[in-house]
């Protein structure tokens, strides 16, 4: 049997095609304004799509429904982490604001509330991996389809607190993202070894599936659960080593602001949103 399998599913393509047209769109326009989007930001908006594209397209998705549940598992994590991770970073409030500016859209911003972000992400993780849902999506198109749209909008919520690409709460600085990323990866952590420590497998459909690669369905398992720590783990080190740095460079431009008599917590938000040389009062004088 041929596992090699590539899906072309327009009603998976075509959405992800207009997203990309769309943004290149509002990318175009917003740099014909003078105000352009970052190319680093459009790069990590288009490898998110590219991402999601391999997730669907390639021989991943086939093995993953059919015969591996690790192979599922690389599936999932590239679209509620990576992917969503990625198309986050892509995203500005300039870019974003047409479509908060559609009716009801604005009101979902709530969504991207850290204490709000979290439980639903960490609510959608747990529930889609109980049996009974998750061998549901297995069996019927619609429901996976439902799985994989929630997977990347609970994941792209998620990451949204953190990189804010529009404005957060303000007591969400720093050491409240340090704990923030540490939540999310003890909850994922607490999942993953549940599959690596149950000793039988959850699914059925998995476990009665023809062996391939001469991998057990418990050993198929523990690889999965081990795939989901080890990415984890080095998401999370990614994270920290750019908060550390974005920590460092902000207390600088924040010092600078002050010392050029801006008040202390207005330089705060500028310096954290990037602001600072937007605002006539945060460049030193030509005197100076």
């Amino acid at each position: 049997m041929n596992v090699w399998v590539w899906t072309f599913d327009p009603f998976q393509i075509l959405p992800l095609v207009a997203a990309a047209a769309m943004y290149a769109r509002r990318a175009r326009t917003l740099s014909g304004q003078g105000r352009p989007v970052p190319g680093a930001r459009q790069l990590s908006f288009y490898s998110g799509i590219a991402v999601l594209l391999v997730a669907f397209v390639s021989p991943i998705d086939h093995l993953g429904e059919t015969r591996l549940l690790f192979v599922h598992m690389v599936q999932h994590i590239l679209i509620g982490d990576l992917a969503a991770l990625l198309v986050v970073l892509g995203l500005t409030g300039p870019m974003l604001r047409p479509v908060l500016a559609l009716p009801y859209v604005g009101r979902l911003r709530v969504l991207a509330h850290p204490l709000v972000a979290l439980p639903l992400w960490v609510v959608n993780l747990y529930v889609w991996h109980l049996p009974a849902l998750y061998q549901s999506a297995l069996t019927h198109d619609a429901v996976h389809a439902l799985q994989h749209v929630l997977f990347f909008t609970a994941g792209a919520f998620m990451w949204s607190a953190l990189v804010e690409p529009l404005p957060g709460p303000a007591w969400f600085g720093t050491g409240s993202k340090v704990l923030y990323i540490v939540a999310v990866r003890l909850f994922e952590t607490v999942l993953a070894n549940v599959f690596i420590w149950s000793g039988r497998p959850f699914y059925d459909r998995y476990a009665e599936a023809e062996r391939l690669w001469g991998i057990g369905a418990v050993q198929d398992q523990i690889i999965g659960g081990s795939i989901m720590m080890i990415e984890g783990s080095l998401v999370t080190f990614a994270a920290f080593a750019w908060l550390f740095l974005r920590w460092m460079s902000e207390g600088e431009a924040r010092d600078r602001l002050v010392e050029q008599g801006v008040d202390p917590e207005k330089a705060a938000r500028l310096v954290r949103y990037g602001r600072e040389e937007r605002i006539p009062e945060a460049r030193p004088s030509r005197r100076a």
